[in-house]
């Protein structure tokens, strides 16, 4: 299939025989109805890895239990939010920006500890070089590979660092929102600080938006995490890429671990 061809339309074509399903048994995991929502854009290239994510993330989540799947194509996250929110018969909302691809197993670990952890953010570098933290990092000896050294991600964590039981997610004090998990303890909590507006017969939420509290701006990021004003769990292992003019990969728990 040629790239020019892989629009939302067709994607959302491509994955309507396989989109919603009962699933195989799978110890250990309550029976949830997830709501997987694509932002999509028209970068061919991210299109591409967007594609190749979410047909792998269809084989992962067939082979877990008690779930039903919904994929759904936005053009916005507010309007995804509204309709996770007035759909009460989802439990779970995986917001996929496709300029990031997706890394399918970030859901798959992430749904199976939801229960305590109720939000989590994708790490991904952010599109740009940090040449100041590069030039630092090659006058010592650290052993972090060339190619990440310059790398900046999308989150800042809690100081000192406060890692879930695993290891595998920390503590995020902020972040930039683009792929990421919740349920719906948490879009409950966001609509309830959230200002209401009616739209046709449903009551719809400004969930998405800029603010400016104490005079002081906030970007839709930050304005969801403060009205959700509970945990955000940033997920280190699992690799994270942004799509643009220059492609970006990497992942922050590597950096994590080396001196």
């Amino acid at each position: 299939m040629q790239t020019e061809d892989l629009t939302p339309e067709r994607l959302c074509f491509i994955l309507a025989m396989s989109a919603f399903g009962s699933m195989k048994n799978f110890t250990g995991l309550r029976y949830m109805r997830v709501l997987v929502g694509c932002v999509h854009d028209q970068n061919n290239e991210a299109c591409l890895a967007f594609t190749v994510g979410i047909v792998n993330l269809q084989s992962i989540l067939l082979s877990m239990s008690n779930m039903d799947a919904v994929i759904s194509f936005c053009t916005s996250r507010d309007e995804l939010l509204n309709q996770f929110h007035n759909d009460k018969s989802y439990d779970v909302l995986v917001v996929v920006d496709t300029m990031l691809g997706l890394n399918p197993t970030f859901v798959k670990d992430n749904l199976q500890h939801l229960d305590r952890l109720h939000f989590v953010t994708s790490v991904y570098p952010l599109p740009g070089v940090d040449w100041k933290a590069l030039e630092d990092k090659s006058k010592t000896k650290t052993t972090e590979e060339l190619r990440f050294r310059g790398l900046h991600y999308n989150v800042k964590l809690q100081n000192p660092i406060k890692p879930d039981s695993s290891g595998e997610r920390i503590l995020a004090k902020q972040a930039t929102l683009r792929t990421f998990i919740i349920d719906r303890t948490v879009i409950d909590q966001v609509a309830e600080n959230s200002p209401s507006y009616s739209f046709g017969d449903k009551e719809n939420h400004l969930f998405w938006c800029d603010t400016v509290v104490d005079g002081k701006h906030k970007d839709p990021s930050d304005t969801f995490m403060s009205r959700w004003k509970g945990d955000v769990w940033a997920d280190v292992e699992r690799q994270g890429a942004g799509f643009g003019l220059l492609s970006f990969a990497g992942c922050v728990g590597y950096r994590n671990k080396i001196r």
